[in-house]
């Protein structure tokens, strides 16, 4: 959901990421990914999203559905995606056991590695400052967004 609340994005196997209306009329269908779309996320101001998808690239999309960029790194399937609250940077996470931080100009920032497995969530903190990442290794770990170190926890 878009931060005023106005209009949504939602994810497909068959491909899509579809804007709609908070009344349900559709804004736009965006194409471009060849596998299917795991997840979205809204830039808080609302005026960006980005996308992940398993055809191991990560697409950021204006919201009137025009594409700026396509990012690619990941080895594999990329699960999620988060948006630093001051828009400048994001977080993906990948089952090739890696989390990416991207400028939003397109530009990766640094490879994140730690994990013992496939890493599915990423949330990063309301100040911007660290994230938090889960895997399939049964640990969380949290990671200095500046310093970009981690600290392991059982995540069970």
């Amino acid at each position: 959901m878009s931060p005023d609340g106005t209009w949504l994005a939602t994810t497909s196997s068959d491909q899509t990421v579809r804007l709609c209306n908070a009344d349900g009329t559709e804004r736009a269908v965006l194409t471009g990914h060849t596998g299917w779309v795991d997840s979205v996320a809204i830039s808080p101001d609302g005026t960006w999203l980005v996308t992940t998808s398993s055809d191991q690239t990560v697409r950021l999309c204006n919201a009137d559905g025009t594409e700026p960029a396509v990012l690619t790194g990941h080895a594999d399937l990329v699960d999620s995606v988060a948006i630093s609250p001051d828009s400048t940077w994001l977080a993906t996470t990948s089952r090739d056991r890696t989390v990416r931080l991207w400028n939003t100009d397109g530009t990766e920032r640094t490879t994140l590695t730690g994990h013992a497995d496939w890493v599915g969530e990423v949330a990063i903190s309301p100040d911007g400052t660290w994230l938090a990442t889960a895997s399939g290794d049964h640990t969380v770990r949290r990671w200095n967004a500046e310093t970009r170190s981690s600290t392991p926890s059982d995540g069970r």
